[in-house]
């Protein structure tokens, strides 16, 4: 029971502050995932469905979008400190 409602009166405030950079440093390659498995999910579906390679377009934008951020994200990870957080 406690998955579905978790219980409260244990919680005590986290000593760091949410950090939006550590997120991207930490979650960019989850993100590029779940933008290429809907991508794959989407273009299985459609040769099934209509026996032939159709790639929809705003998939196909969206995929390459998701591919530049993930690339962008990772450069920034490995060859600069911009996504280092101080005390993470």
């Amino acid at each position: 029971m406690p998955a579905f409602f978790p219980r409260l009166h244990g919680w005590k405030q986290p000593e760091l502050d949410f950090s939006f950079r550590n997120v991207l440093r930490r979650e960019y390659s989850g993100f590029f995932a779940i933008i290429a498995t809907l991508f794959v999910i989407d273009s299985a579906r459609e040769y099934l469905a209509e026996q032939a390679t159709m790639i929809d377009q705003a998939w196909l934008t969206t995929f390459i979008a998701g591919a530049a951020i993930y690339i962008l994200l990772r450069t920034l990870k490995k060859h600069t400190g911009l996504l280092t957080v101080d005390g993470r």
